[in-house]
């Protein structure tokens, strides 16, 4: 048996970063097996990682729990999922801050104009803290509005980029590139039983009471597209919801429902991921319907350093989305013919 002092002799004396990353990966997975896929390392390395983690926060922690449902952060386990991610951020803007000093020096204070679709406003908040990790000295100004709306400002040349759902009538003034998938999904509370479960097929939300931001006969701008998107899969498998509880014309209206624990929705907005108080669980099923997070340019027009650093971190999400659609891609699927 080891003794305290063997035990702090053990102990680093400061956290290792890689360690937080792999800790972060499977807490937001809840799936250490899915997690080291993701991370491109054997499940050995993870759990690995996890203990001398563990061991170097202190005698006794645990930051799971696991079951053959997955795993489930434990008290200690999320608060250092918050702080951890905070840490991985500083890092970013440490590396980024170094790199750009030299780039900066001598300039004047500088203004960042960015205009969004409403579901991106959690992407858009964490990429700007990156950029105001870097350069303290730039002003933001956004603008929250409709795919159409978002895409004239940009070609006008009113804001520096534009952040849309993917589509196919764009200007041709007008520049696109892809960001991240944001598949259909299921957004439960982080205290619905679902909430660790690696895929989720439509007749296990049999008996839940869903939430749409849409009426039966009036569907706001904002929400059209993922009416569609819903109404679709509900074809495709032959789903009908028995209690539609709860109709609004606010996508914020369902998902503060949503966190209570009260209902269940489907969403595409990546951004829901984000936040501790919901799970969303992807559907098991093959060609699930799918938006596609598109970044909009002026044709021709000078991108300033604010907007590369911009550019920079959402690319980064583009890493993580691709690194869970490779996690999908291995493990076996199935649902409705195609």
């Amino acid at each position: 048996m080891s003794t305290p002092e063997v035990d702090d002799r053990r102990r680093e004396r400061h956290l290792k970063l890689r360690q937080i990353e792999v800790f972060v990966e499977a807490a937001r997975l809840s799936n250490f097996g899915a997690a080291a896929v993701a991370l491109g390392i054997s499940a050995a390395a993870l759990s690995q990682a996890i203990s001398d983690l563990e061991r170097n926060l202190g005698e006794g922690v645990r930051l799971f729990e696991r079951d053959q449902a997955g795993a489930t952060l434990t008290p200690a386990g999320r608060a250092l999922f918050t702080h951890g991610q905070e840490l991985l951020r500083a890092e970013e803007n440490v590396r980024q801050a170094v790199v750009g000093v030299e780039t900066r020096a001598g300039r004047e204070p500088t203004l960042f104009r960015i205009a969004y679709e409403p579901d991106f406003a959690t992407i858009v908040a964490d990429t700007v803290y990156a950029l105001m990790g870097v350069n303290d000295f730039v002003t933001v100004r956004a603008h929250e509005a409709e795919t159409e709306a978002v895409a004239r400002m940009v070609e006008e040349g009113s804001v520096d980029l534009g952040l849309t759902y993917s589509s196919p009538q764009l200007s041709g003034a007008l520049e696109a590139s892809p960001v991240v998938a944001a598949p259909l999904c299921v957004v439960v509370s982080n205290r619905h039983h679902l909430r660790n479960a690696t895929f989720v097929g439509l007749e296990e939300l049999a008996d839940e009471r869903f939430a749409f931001a849409w009426l039966e006969e009036e569907t706001p701008p904002g929400t059209a597209r993922l009416r569609h998107h819903v109404e679709a899969l509900f074809g495709k498998t032959g789903f009908t919801p028995r209690r539609v509880d709860f109709r609004t014309d606010s996508s914020a209206s369902v998902l503060a429902l949503v966190r209570t624990g009260a209902a269940v929705t489907l969403h595409t907005a990546p951004g829901i991921a984000k936040d501790q108080r919901f799970s969303v669980r992807p559907f098991r099923y093959k060609n699930t319907p799918s938006e596609t997070v598109t970044l909009l340019r002026k044709k021709g027009a000078e991108e300033s350093l604010e907007a590369q650093i911009f550019v920079k971190s959402l690319r980064h999400q583009q890493e993580q989305a691709a690194k869970l659609a490779t996690v999908r891609r291995r493990t076996r699927m199935d649902g409705p013919p195609e």
